[in-house]
């Protein structure tokens, strides 16, 4: 995406992982006031405008949380990965071993150029991450890699997304914490099937490792019984910085009686955790009433803080503005696809004036809002707009405001133009006006106009902002860009060469990329539960 805002006739895809909002998507309307109104609409357009606002009903399996299965995968057998471990086992580092050189290849990360030694599977890094997400370990390889990383001290971030090690997995992680608590600073363990009991015992040894800082447990199906081990864990963990709970089940019952305890929750010491993902977890308004206390309290730590594709609605956005009115700590809100009409929004948007630390604000689409049964946010009316227009020319220090499509059409969303291009903090704006404006057509013309004039403002402040006079967009948007929505230190840390190439081949077309187990395949799920 870039910071100048569009009116764009393109068809766009909601499958793809980034959406051009470049000056050259202006319609021909644009280009003519007196054109009709284009007959084909984006995708966005037609998926948004075809839900409509969003009637605020909650129904009981909203309120439970997307399923939390990992992506479809076979486990690996036990050869593929024989060379990678034995490498660990060797105390093996990023740098080829006298014995692996015929089994491994000296490369960089993409982009970054970070060193790296790669193997049929297995991946080192110079800063010592060890990536194996998608390699499908499985209950089989799981005690062998823990096993040969007891004498390995170079890995620091372990990185096993989507290797379905279950239960067993767990454990064997839990054996290899407890001996060494000063090892591992970060533990990616997306889509591994670990339950509400395992993760108790992980939370045990967790919670004495001064090592850790960042936990990423991303669709294991903790459940409403795993309150008690996150409350431990977050109040517990000396150093932890990084919770991401995205697609855990949790549910709205859940994650209320966590925040109910972390409102009550006096700390002898300021908690170390700044960073929470809570999205696709069935937050509506009991959680968001119980979010909004802890958010209010002068206990309150987090400084990012992420909630998507959740049936927040309105009811729970007024909720959330309670609390948001006095917080002083957050730097990024992300509330993608949660239902908001402009009733929320303003109410929303409105406790956030004169916030003195919030930079970051995404109330745009998620790409995932109907594999995850969410609700598009829909925003039309002058009253949000208004309320943005006093947002962004605040004392707060916004710089990243993401709206993406929305219903507005393009002569109520004009004024927003015009307050953003006053604020000197402002580095990217996100607004896709799904509805030309009939009434008045040179609105569209001025609204392609002040796109472009808003393009350049914003790269004036981004050149401010980072004291770079020659930096150009294109820069700013491969690179920094990113760091406006995610902290670098805690991200940067879980980068997979895997991952992005899975993510690659998907917008490429290449590979059809799975995202639910076939009912034939559900034998490959129970058994690893119960291996």
């Amino acid at each position: 995406m870039a910071s100048a805002t569009v009116l764009t006739a393109q068809p766009v895809s909601l499958d793809r992982l980034r959406v051009s909002d470049s000056p050259e998507g202006i319609t021909q309307a644009a280009e003519d006031e007196n054109a009709p109104p284009p007959d084909i609409r984006p995708r966005w357009s037609d998926r948004i405008l075809a839900q409509g606002p969003w009637d605020q009903t909650v129904t009981h399996d909203m309120l439970k949380g997307a399923p939390s299965l990992p992506m479809p995968v076979e486990i690996s057998d036990a050869g593929s990965l024989t060379p990678f471990f034995n490498h660990l086992k060797r105390d093996g580092s990023y740098e080829t071993a006298s014995d692996a050189t015929r089994q491994s290849q000296p490369a960089a990360e993409p982009y970054y150029n970070v060193p790296t030694l790669e193997f049929d599977k297995g991946v080192l890094y110079e800063d010592g991450r060890m990536d194996l997400c998608k390699m499908a370990l499985g209950p089989p390889n799981i005690s062998t890699l823990m096993d040969s990383l007891r004498s390995n001290t170079f890995v620091r971030h372990f990185l096993l997304g989507n290797n379905i090690i279950g239960p067993a997995g767990a454990n064997a992680i839990v054996d290899f914490v407890r001996k060494y608590p000063d090892r591992i600073d970060t533990w990616y363990l997306a889509g591994n099937c670990i339950d509400g009991a395992s993760f108790a015992l992980l939370t045990d040894a967790l919670v004495k490792s001064p090592a850790v800082t960042n936990i990423w447990l991303k669709r294991n199906p903790l459940s409403p019984e795993s309150v008690d081990s996150l409350f431990r864990l977050i109040t517990q963990t000396p150093n932890l910085r990084t919770l991401d709970l995205d697609q855990t089940e949790l549910g709205d019952a859940g994650v209320a009686a966590l925040f109910t305890r972390l409102a009550d929750h006096v700390p002898p010491t300021p908690l170390s955790m700044r960073i929470l993902y809570l999205s696709a977890t069935g937050v509506s308004t009991v959680a968001c009433e119980a979010i909004s206390r802890y958010l209010e309290s002068p206990h309150c730590p987090i400084t990012s803080l992420y909630m998507s594709s959740n049936p927040i609605g309105d009811a729970g956005a007024k909720a959330l503005a309670k609390g948001l009115q006095l917080n002083k700590s957050l730097q990024r809100l992300s509330l993608q696809s949660v239902g908001l009409t402009d009733e929320g929004a303003t109410a929303l948007i409105s406790s956030l004036q004169g916030h003195p630390a919030l930079e970051t604000l995404d109330i745009s689409q998620s790409y995932s809002t109907q594999d995850l049964n969410a609700r598009f946010n829909h925003l039309s009316a002058e009253c949000t707009i208004s309320a943005l227009c006093s947002l962004v020319t605040s004392s707060t220090p916004l710089s990243y405001l993401a709206l993406g499509p929305q219903p507005f059409c393009t002569t109520t969303a004009l004024p927003l133009m015009g307050a953003a291009q006053e604020s000197k903090t402002i580095m990217y704006l996100s607004l896709k006006p799904l509805i030309p404006s009939r009434s008045t057509p040179k609105d569209n013309t001025r609204f392609a106009s002040a796109s472009k004039a808003l393009r350049t403002h914003t790269l004036n402040n981004i050149r401010a902002h980072y004291d770079k006079p020659a930096l150009t967009y294109d820069e700013w948007e491969a690179d920094l860009k990113r760091w406006c929505v995610s902290d670098e230190v805690s991200v940067r840390k879980i980068d997979s060469v895997y991952r992005n190439r899975a993510a690659q081949k998907a917008r490429r077309g290449e590979g059809v990329l799975r995202k639910w187990w076939a009912d034939e395949e559900r034998g490959v799920l129970e058994g690893m539960m119960q291996a």
